[in-house]
């Protein structure tokens, strides 16, 4: 699997719940492998540009917070405040 841009898509089939929790957990990795550690205010707001969306709605944060599924898979762990890459798993 691989993380797709939506850039292209008209605005109606730009929404979050259209991709899967695994493409998000793709796109976390992806953000926290790039930033060694990243606090989850800022991982919502970097995950939503990687998928492409202009703005960070309350749809799109509850869709990016899909999170615990990252942590659940052991894909990334929380360090204090900070969520970091478990590269062992990544």
């Amino acid at each position: 699997m691989k993380i797709r841009s939506r850039a292209l898509l008209p605005p109606t089939s730009r929404k979050i719940t259209y991709i899967s929790v695994e493409e998000i957990d793709l796109g976390i990795r992806k953000v926290i492998s790039d930033s060694i550690a990243i606090q989850p205010k800022e991982l919502v707001s970097l995950v939503s540009k990687l998928f492409s969306f202009s703005r960070v709605t309350d749809d799109v944060k509850k869709g990016i917070l899909a999170v615990e599924y990252s942590l659940k898979q052991e894909h990334i762990y929380k360090d204090g405040q900070f969520l970091k890459s478990n590269t062992s798993t990544s």
